[in-house]
């Protein structure tokens, strides 16, 4: 049975995501710092999820877990996605001029990211 055409037009466009690092975690986790060109609304958990590694917290796009190995099990305590922007960068469209807005890690994630240091690198971590 196929649904009615829709009413409404949808205009697909581009979007254009990069990893430009990788810190694998085992063979089930990876902390990806991704660089998006383009900006659309949830570009980066909709492009991980179509390559089968969905942001970890994630409901909507697959990266919610019921089961998690043990050695990861620091994912468990997140209450949202581990999903941050560190850095935004884009040329105001008013005022034609650049702007660029850091971000530290929020302490939720550093906890977690912390605990996965600590278990799958801690040679990496002073006492």
């Amino acid at each position: 049975m196929a649904a009615a055409p829709s009413n409404r037009v949808r205009r697909s466009r581009e979007a254009v995501t990069r990893i430009v690092r990788a810190e694998p975690f085992g063979r089930v986790l990876t902390l990806a710092h991704v660089a998006i060109h383009t900006g659309r609304t949830h570009q980066i958990r909709v492009h991980l999820s179509a390559i089968g590694h969905p942001v970890v917290g994630d409901p909507l796009y697959g990266g919610v877990h019921r089961r998690v190995p043990g050695d990861v099990r620091a994912v468990t305590h997140l209450d949202r996605p581990f999903l941050h922007a560190a850095r935004l960068a884009f040329t105001h469209p008013g005022e034609n001029r650049r702007m660029e807005f850091t971000s530290p890690l929020p302490a939720d994630l550093e906890r977690v990211l912390g605990e996965l240091r600590e278990t799958f690198n801690p040679d990496l971590h002073e006492p």
